[in-house]
């Protein structure tokens, strides 16, 4: 029992010297707004994927067509999904199916590029979504 008094204030005093907070690079609020087809999406999903694979992704919900993320700075990939009932009924599962309808182009095989910076007024990026790509003959 003696041997464990000592364990409880060295872990306190090794947290109290390394830090227990969360590390890594700084990150800065980016904002924006995103339509398709001329109108902000209901609800969706926004992730900003680090164009080098260094640093990990940040991703946010889209709420009638905004949004709003901490992410660290540098060049960012930017994917955006939405889905959508498509009318059929599953009857395993008693509920109607949702299909993606934001076309590749912005999300699994995304052009969609920003720059975040420590600038905060440089950080509002919005993305005017339009229809998919015609397939190449």
């Amino acid at each position: 029992m003696m041997q464990r008094v000592w364990i409880f204030p060295a872990l306190l005093a090794l947290f109290a010297i390394t830090g227990c907070g969360p590390g890594g690079p700084a990150e800065y609020s980016v904002t924006g707004m995103v339509n398709f087809e001329g109108a902000p999406i209901p609800e969706g999903d926004i992730i900003f994927e680090p164009a080098d694979g260094k640093t990990q992704h940040r991703a946010t919900k889209i709420v009638n067509g905004r949004y709003e993320v901490a992410v660290p700075p540098g060049p960012k990939v930017v994917k955006i999904m939405a889905t959508k009932e498509d009318g059929v009924r599953d009857k395993v599962m008693n509920m109607v199916a949702r299909r993606q309808y934001i076309p590749p182009q912005y999300n699994a095989q995304s052009e969609l590029k920003a720059e975040v910076t420590s600038d905060s007024l440089k950080n509002h990026f919005d993305f005017n979504l339009g229809p998919a790509k015609p397939a190449a003959p």
